[in-house]
């Protein structure tokens, strides 16, 4: 299965960067337009409306319509894991949603200082007849993750 990694060194202090990536806005922020994202739900594994702070078990529905090609696709966001410790953290989630069979996502944030490390881990795989083409996401990917870190930067170096 193919795994994308991308690191960043983000010019904020790790609580606002954790704090930033915790909440559902978050990641309103960070998608680029050109992705359309949409959210539609975000419930907590009670199934209670969420606003704010993601906790594990926390279940995102979400539409992407990538440069508005085609028809919406609907991701279902399961956030698998999360641990926070004083100066590092991570957090790991599981899309389900089309045209990816498999998509783990792991965040993981660690104090450098004044500065954090910003690290996007994701698996992945392609399904059905498109899975030997997976490997030719990587560099639909690092343009993405590099206009997210690059968004986060400046987003909480403007505050």
């Amino acid at each position: 299965m193919p795994i994308f990694t991308k690191s960043s060194r983000i010019i904020s202090p790790f609580d606002d960067v954790w704090n930033f990536h915790s909440n559902i806005a978050g990641l309103e922020q960070l998608t680029p337009p050109w992705m359309n994202l949409k959210i539609e739900s975000v419930v907590d594994s009670k199934g209670n409306q969420i606003q704010g702070n993601l906790p594990e078990g926390a279940k995102i529905v979400a539409t992407i319509q990538p440069f508005k090609i085609g028809s919406p696709i609907v991701w279902n966001v399961t956030i698998l894991e999360i641990d926070e410790k004083s100066n590092s953290a991570f957090f790991r989630d599981d899309v389900s949603g089309k045209p990816f069979q498999r998509w783990i996502h792991t965040h993981s944030f660690s104090s450098q200082g004044d500065h954090t490390i910003l690290t996007d881990k994701v698996e992945y795989n392609l399904g059905g007849f498109l899975s030997p083409f997976s490997l030719f996401c990587y560099p639909l990917f690092w343009v993405m993750f590099t206009m997210r870190h690059y968004q986060l930067n400046k987003l909480l170096h403007a505050r």
